[in-house]
């Protein structure tokens, strides 16, 4: 029987790959990967392939927010070992595998002097990230009426939120229930916050 769901998060520089069975974990692997996310992943992903055997079912993919690069080389592996397996593979925000609980609040550096504050909900990320300046974070936070904040940067731009990693392991488990002949409602897209930024070369 085809039971096993692999998972692959690498929206942050620590990366992890995960293959679970229901709630059961058969393999989960971490690793540091500021900049090598393609020369970190290979390894751990093969062993998880292993593992796997013909038991796999499906691949859950970390969607972001979080680093272009690692995301996409996420997402480029799944699919080829999807189309190699001739399984489904389905998006899961990154976000998603923060924590265990199904409500909370996610506070992040969104780069050019902005941060962003996500809201998930009953196991759902909420449409609608906000992009916002660090001195209205306190006050947009507070108006959600959530009551958990996390970070997945390695610090905090807002006293007592929590730093933590999304987790393929966590992912994995929600992928269980995916019905991964029917993946079109996760689309295997990262989320980005906001539109390329291109610069322009200077005129001389």
């Amino acid at each position: 029987m085809k039971d096993v769901v692999l998972a692959l998060e690498l929206s942050t520089v620590q990366g992890s790959v995960a293959v679970v069975a229901g709630s059961e974990l058969l393999y989960e692997a971490s690793f540091e990967a500021k900049r090598s996310h393609n020369a970190q992943v290979f390894g751990p992903l093969g062993e998880a392939l292993k593992v796997a055997g013909g038991r796999l079912r499906g691949i859950v993919v970390g969607t972001g927010p979080g680093s272009y690069t690692g995301v996409r080389i996420a997402i480029a592996a799944a699919q080829g070992v999807a189309l190699s397996r001739r399984v489904g593979v389905v998006g899961i925000s990154s976000l998603l595998g923060c924590v265990e609980e199904e409500t909370f609040g996610v506070v992040g550096d969104a780069r050019r002097g902005r941060f962003y504050v996500a809201q998930v909900r009953g196991g759902v990320l909420m449409e609608g990230i906000a992009l916002l300046a660090p001195e209205a974070l306190p006050q947009a936070m507070a108006e959600t009426g959530l009551g958990r904040w996390v970070t997945c940067d390695a610090s905090s731009p807002v006293p007592g939120v929590e730093a933590m990693v999304p987790d393929a392991k966590r992912l994995a488990m929600l992928g269980s229930s995916v019905d991964f002949e029917a993946p079109q409602g996760r689309a295997l897209e990262p989320i980005y916050l906001e539109g390329a930024f291109i610069t322009q070369p200077r005129k001389r």
